[in-house]
């Protein structure tokens, strides 16, 4: 279950950056 929640987490961090310049453009 840890391993579960390491990769999600770490397929979260960029998915978050691209919903921010998404947010974000300028």
């Amino acid at each position: 279950m840890q391993e579960f929640g390491l990769i999600d987490k770490m397929e979260l961090a960029p998915l978050q950056e691209f919903i921010d310049s998404i947010i974000v453009p300028y």
